[in-house]
């Protein structure tokens, strides 16, 4: 089976987007609002995982 060459091939998910991707995802990245998002969300990954079987780990990054 042979390819068509005027079909561009897929990018990969973790792949780097088209220029046009890349603006609007750091267009959305500016807003304040997905800033206070983002960190209360680390927020509360921190505190679940400081209070979880595994906070060994925790504090061993923090303490770094």
């Amino acid at each position: 089976m042979s390819e068509n060459p005027s079909v561009p091939p897929r990018s990969s998910v973790l792949g780097r987007g088209s220029y046009g991707e890349v603006l609007r995802i750091g267009e959305i990245l500016r807003k304040e609002t997905v800033g206070g998002i983002l960190l209360v969300a680390a927020a509360v990954i921190a505190l679940i995982w400081a209070n979880s079987p595994v906070s060994d780990m925790y504090f061993a990054l923090r303490d770094f």
